[in-house]
């Protein structure tokens, strides 16, 4: 059972029904943004747990392990082969996909035992910017497109109260300190740099001393009694 307390509301990563499902649902939401005039340009992945141990009896994903496929070694790789097929269909239409925060910073607090928090500019402007001092450190992503300008002069505001500022961004952009690979297209360079996030914090774990691949009191899932 979920801790939504289901138990009926997982989708299954190794049927190749799940996918077209999901292909349908994207085209479909394409379609009407299309017909409405309206931009699109993500697609929400939420985040929520899964009941614990609920793909390990499916035939279906047995019968994908035994197939040895890259990136697919245990069940524990499900949940990662699931985004990487979405993602799959969102590039399709040229969309990115995005979920809930944690999806990011669990790897920072779990793996590198360093609390952090996410904000947008916006928020980070009404509130958190008055907490930011010498030396405080922030990282700061800016993916090129229309945000990216306003990315760069908040992360140089940070600077000038004397925080400890890392620019995440191309190669080239001014007063970057972790460049990220190039993408083909800049709808895709939030999933560059959330991967090279990825890197970093498992850098992180190693350098403080602590395992990146086993976190302290880590739980991936929720058991709902």
């Amino acid at each position: 059972m979920s801790v939504q307390m289901w138990h009926d509301n997982v989708v299954n990563p190794c049927r190749a029904s799940t996918y077209r499902f999901l292909r349908k649902v994207v085209d479909e939401v394409v379609a009407i943004y299309a017909e409405a005039g309206a931009t699109l340009t993500t697609i929400h992945t939420g985040g929520d747990e899964v009941p614990e141990g609920v793909w390990e009896g499916s035939p279906s994903c047995q019968a994908l392990l035994d197939e040895a496929q890259e990136g697919v070694a245990s069940v524990e790789d499900l949940a990662s082969h699931f985004l990487r097929e979405l993602n799959a269909i969102a590039a399709s239409h040229g969309l990115v996909t995005g979920g809930w925060e944690e999806i990011a910073l669990r790897k920072v607090q779990a793996e590198g035992g360093v609390h952090a928090e996410a904000f947008t500019v916006a928020e980070v402007q009404h509130g958190p910017m008055a907490l930011v001092d010498e030396r405080f450190p922030l990282l700061v992503f800016a993916p090129r497109g229309p945000a990216q300008a306003g990315l760069v002069r908040v992360a140089e505001e940070f600077r000038a109260q004397g925080a400890k500022v890392i620019l995440v961004g191309p190669a080239g952009l001014p007063g970057v300190d972790l460049a990220v690979p190039a993408s083909p297209h800049e709808l895709l360079d939030p999933l560059c740099q959330i991967l090279a996030f990825y890197l970093a914090a498992a850098a992180l774990a190693e350098a403080r001393g602590l395992d990146p691949d086993a976190p302290r009191r880590l739980k991936k899932v929720t058991k709902t009694l």
